[in-house]
C-alpha cells in the first residue's frame, strides 16, 4: 500500500520546497552514511502550512545540506497534502551507480 501512495505522489504530486525544522540522526553503522528523521514544514498552492516528519539517509559528507533553516525538495498531494515525500534520490540509488 506504501508503493501505490509513494507512486501516486510521484506522478500526481506538487513540488514544492520544505524547510527543515529539525534533524534526529543516528548513525549507519560504519558506513559512510547517516540515517535522520527530518521535521519539515511546507506551505501547499492554497497557503496552507503543512507539518510533518520523513526518514531519509543521508551521505556524511552532505550532512550542512541536512540542517535546520535548510531547504530540500518535497512532493505532496493537492487533495491530501499529509501525503507527501521527498523528491532527492535514495542514498541506496546513488550508492549503486557508483
Amino acid at each position: 500500500k506504501k508503493e501505490k501512495v509513494k507512486k501516486e505522489i510521484r506522478e500526481h504530486g506538487i513540488l514544492t520546497l520544505a524547510t527543515i525544522k529539525r534533524v534526529f540522526s543516528r548513525s549507519g553503522g560504519n558506513s559512510g552514511y547517516i540515517n535522520a528523521t527530518l521535521e519539515l514544514v511546507f506551505e501547499t498552492e492554497d497557503g496552507s502550512k503543512i507539518a510533518c516528519k520523513a526518514d531519509t539517509v543521508i551521505d556524511a559528507l552532505s550532512i550542512q545540506k541536512y540542517q535546520a533553516g535548510e531547504q530540500i525538495p518535497l512532493r505532496y498531494l493537492p487533495a491530501d497534502p499529509h501525503k507527501n515525500m521527498l523528491d532527492v534520490p535514495s542514498t541506496f540509488e546513488l550508492m549503486k551507480r557508483h
